[in-house]
């Protein structure tokens, strides 16, 4: 869907939507293959990767991007040039493995610009700091940073 039509009609869907937003999340599913709880506020589903799920009650601050697309370490070089067809290096677009998606339990909160990798779980009730990058799962109930 054309991008600005996309954005009128999520504009519209949150008018007309009920407080827990059930036609937004069932939207973000169905078109982004994301599944985001009840009440779970704050987040931007284009900084969120297919196939993450974020629990109920989560707050989100702007900027965080969760589960995105790692460079494949088991090749010559991470550069994109030996794995895309339209760099000219490769016949064919080359697929690598990527971690499972990351997962956020219930009542997490995530600080601004906080970056949570492909294949990590955020424990029930977690906190995360601003600006941090969570490369291990974390624990319920504990707070991260840095």
């Amino acid at each position: 869907m054309n991008y600005y039509i996309e954005k009128m009609y999520l504009k519209w869907l949150r008018s007309t939507d009920s407080k827990d937003h059930c036609k937004m999340r069932a939207y973000i599913e169905k078109n982004y293959g994301i599944k985001i709880g009840k009440y779970t506020y704050g987040y931007n589903f284009r900084d969120i990767a297919k196939g993450t799920q974020i629990g109920a009650f989560c707050s989100i601050a702007p900027g965080v991007k969760i589960g995105l697309m790692n460079h494949p370490m088991n090749y010559v070089s991470s550069h994109p040039f030996l794995y895309y067809a339209n760099r000219g290096f490769c016949a064919s677009d080359r697929e690598f493995t990527q971690k499972e998606p990351a997962i956020v339990e219930d009542d997490v909160w995530i600080g601004t610009n906080a970056v949570i990798l492909p294949g990590v779980r955020l424990g029930k009730g977690a906190v995360i700091g601003a600006g941090a990058v969570v490369t291990k799962n974390i624990p319920p109930y504990a707070i991260a940073g840095g």
